[in-house]
């Protein structure tokens, strides 16, 4: 096939602005997606339901895929200029190999990525305001607290991704300290400043400005972190181990706790109601008992002393956990690790056990009830988190008879004998595992939008490309998959309105129209705030874990199971659950002819009623 070549650069700089971009990694996998396929082509061709018990056997070395991404020759590239005759395996080797030394480079750049994102997160713990900025105090990290204070307070502002101050004369002091600081050579390598009004001690600022040793820029200087305290706004208190540690008397902790707030002498004499010359007298002592000099040195003791952060951040991480968690609970399960769960409903009412999908956690119940919802039905639901989701510790050897040993501890803890299961997408197959393994557990297990691996071309075809793309890779090469996936999970991570968007695109209009709900696409994207906490590393092995051989046969499940399934689902085809239920031996097959993959999110009162509910009437 004749190419230009002007166009074929053109692609090939697509890949490596996917590497250096991960917001187009989407778009490239959806253009490579057909170029894959044609790869696994051969594979899929010799694949019936009669020989479906080989899916998962692939190794990657035997996958021309796989050949391809790991053993690409050379080949040379022509001019611009000229019109190439290009046969479709060279094609194929060409753009392969680009594609590989594209992941290369991206996966290098997600890496620094990672390491910038563990920094972030261990100065949004942190209970003080920190900011790093250069020399000319340009911000190139910041924590929450920080941000959180820029907007509240009206002496400090970003302008241009510049710290400033509002007001020339205390700007240019701030600047001419970050300067002196960061070029600074000898001991003085830190400056407390204050400002705002004197007489108005809520609304002024303290910031104390430390030099980052060893973290240099072109020129030599060392970038600055700079300490944030407002007394409005962040009323830091200096823990007891700091008293033990110095020999501090209450008094002088007291007046201590004042100065890293920002307060001068006089005003701690009026907060604490004692008169200036007692004032002076504990902050002498406090520097005496500290070994320091000056002011700044002992405020720069006091914020930088392990105790006092490992103190501080211990209290902050458990207060912002009891606020973010609550009505999530944690049971022990095997190899010691934590299994978390919300049980939303009244003791004494009907339990269900609801599984979630392979992008959600146990929010995901949320976007689909209310606790009214839940209270009026007269049931009670109990959702974990599979393992390396929402908060529930990872299982680097993660599979169907690992989690059945986990539902069994979590119902033993919550001495409830019987359950309904019911679960949505991957979650149903876990619980048909479940009610095969501990078949006296489980009443019933009701799956929606669930089936097996897609073994036709045909159920390719249908896919949402992207899931598409994924279950391939998947199965033939899962150390791509988990790369690509990696880079992707970076972009949605940052703007979750992305996967909303690609929802929006593969589900019926009825569905579509529930994630452009405003309030709904707010719950929807905080229950995927909250799955994917650790990463996206349990989602894809429960993908991979899906296009393998299972490690149970459905045969052998004679608790009854109901199956809902959208006629137009376009990420688990319809095919692929009439051989799920071909399978089973007690089986019920419910179709919603003009619904997808969401249904549930429509049908689950109706779901709940009819097949739970409806049995304990009767």
């Amino acid at each position: 096939m004749f190419i230009a070549n002007k166009e074929f650069h053109d692609l090939v700089i697509q890949i490596y602005d996917a590497a250096a971009d991960p917001d187009k990694w989407p778009v490239l996998i959806r253009a490579v997606a057909e170029l894959v396929e044609k790869a696994a082509e051969k594979e899929l061709s010799l694949t019936s339901e009669n020989n479906y018990a080989n899916i998962g056997n692939y190794q990657s070395d035997d996958v021309p895929l796989g050949n391809a991404l790991t053993n690409v020759s050379n080949l040379s590239i022509p001019s611009d200029l000229e019109m190439t005759d290009y046969s479709q395996p060279e094609l194929d080797l060409i753009l392969l190999r680009y594609f590989q030394s594209a992941l290369g480079i991206a996966q290098k750049l997600n890496a620094e990525e990672e390491y910038r994102d563990v920094i972030g997160a261990l100065l949004d713990h942190l209970p003080i305001s920190v900011m790093i900025v250069d020399q000319d105090g340009y911000v190139i990290e910041s924590n929450l607290s920080a941000n959180q204070m820029i907007s509240d307070n009206s002496l400090l502002d970003i302008a241009n991704n510049r710290l400033m101050l509002n007001g020339d004369g205390d700007n240019a002091k701030l600047h001419s300290a970050i300067k002196h600081v960061a070029s600074a050579t000898g001991e003085v390598s830190s400056k407390a400043l204050m400002f705002g009004q004197s007489e108005l001690s809520l609304e002024r600022i303290m910031v104390f400005v430390s030099a980052v040793k060893g973290m240099n820029d072109s020129e030599g200087c060392n970038n600055i972190a700079l300490f944030l305290s407002s007394p409005r706004t962040q009323p830091i208190t200096i823990s007891d181990s700091i008293a033990q540690l110095y020999g501090l008397t209450a008094k002088e902790l007291e007046v201590a706790s004042y100065l890293v707030r920002g307060f001068s002498v006089k005003e701690i004499s009026i907060e604490m109601f004692i008169s200036e010359h007692t004032s002076r007298s504990h902050l002498k002592s406090l520097m005496a008992k500290t070994r320091t000099q000056r002011q700044a040195e002992l405020v720069r003791i006091l914020f930088s002393s392990p105790t006092s952060m490992l103190d501080q951040v211990r209290r902050y991480v458990d207060l912002k956990e009891e606020i973010e968690h609550q009505g999530i609970s944690r049971v022990r399960v095997n190899d010691d690790r934590m299994l978390a769960y919300r049980d939303i409903g009244a003791a004494n009412s009907v339990p269900i056990l609801y599984l979630h999908s392979v992008v959600g956690a146990s929010a995901e119940i949320e976007t689909m009830l209310s606790f009214e919802d839940i209270a009026a039905l007269n049931c009670r639901i109990i959702a974990p988190d599979r393992p390396g989701y929402g908060l529930s510790s990872l299982n680097k050897k993660p599979g169907f008879n690992a989690f059945n040993q986990d539902l069994k501890a979590l119902l033993e803890h919550l001495d409830i004998p019987c359950v309904y299961i019911l679960g949505f997408s991957m979650g149903a197959l876990y619980g048909m595992a479940f009610a095969r393994e501990y078949p006296e557990r489980v009443t019933k297990v009701i799956g929606v939008s669930a089936g097996l691996a897609s073994t036709e071309k045909s159920e390719f075809a249908i896919m949402n490309p992207l899931w598409r793309m994924s279950m391939t890779l998947a199965r033939d090469i899962p150390n791509v998959y988990r790369l690509v996936a990696g880079l992707m999970f970076k972009s949605m991570r940052k703007d979750r309105s992305k996967v909303l968007e690609l929802i929006e695109d593969s589900v019926v209009l009825e569905e579509a129209a529930i994630f452009r709900d405003k309030r709904f696409a707010e719950i929807y994207s905080d229950s995927l705030g909250y799955a994917w906490q650790q990463g996206l590393f349990a989602t894809c092995k429960d993908t991979e874990l899906l296009m393998k051989k299972l490690s149970f046969s459905p045969e052998e499940i004679h608790t009854p199971v109901t199956l809902w399934h959208g006629a137009k689902d376009r990420h688990v085809p319809f095919t692929v659950v009439e051989r799920l239920a071909k399978r089973l031996p007690n089986v019920e097959l419910k179709v919603e002819p003009h619904l997808s993959h969401f249904l549930i999110l429509l049908k689950i009162r109706e779901i709940i009623e009819n097949d739970i509910l409806v049995r304990q009437v009767g």
